[in-house]
C-alpha cells in the first residue's frame, strides 16, 4: 500500500518534465488519475474491512443477557440484534444533553 500511493506523485513528477501537451504528457496524466483512483478504491475498501471487524468486535462484546430474561415486548426487538448488518458512522464517548448546561 505504502508504494501503491506514491505511484501517482511519480508519475505527476514525470509529467513535469514531458514538453507540454504533448501525447506522453496526456498518457502520463491520464495514468496518474487512474492511479489515484486505484489508490482511493484501496483505502475504501481497506475502512470498509475495518469498520466490518469493529462491528463484529462490538457483536462479539455486547451482551442480551438482560434482554433474553425480559418479558417486555421493547426487549424483544433488540435479542437477535445484529450489529454486523449495520454501518458504523461513529465510533467513540457518547455525552447525553439533559439541558443546556448539563450533561450526563
Amino acid at each position: 500500500m505504502q508504494r501503491l500511493t506514491k505511484y501517482p506523485l511519480l508519475l505527476e513528477s514525470i509529467s513535469k518534465c514531458t514538453p507540454a501537451g504533448s501525447v506522453e504528457q496526456e498518457k502520463l496524466l491520464r495514468a496518474r488519475d487512474q492511479c489515484r483512483d486505484i489508490v482511493r478504491f484501496v483505502n475504501d475498501a481497506v475502512r470498509g474491512a475495518e469498520n466490518r471487524q469493529r462491528l463484529q468486535e462490538h457483536q462479539r462484546r455486547l451482551d442480551t443477557s438482560a434482554l433474553e430474561r425480559s418479558s417486555h415486548p421493547l426487549a424483544a426487538q433488540f435479542r437477535n440484534l445484529d450489529l454486523t448488518s449495520h454501518r458504523m458512522i461513529h465510533e467513540g464517548p457518547l455525552s447525553w444533553r439533559v439541558g443546556k448546561d448539563k450533561s450526563v
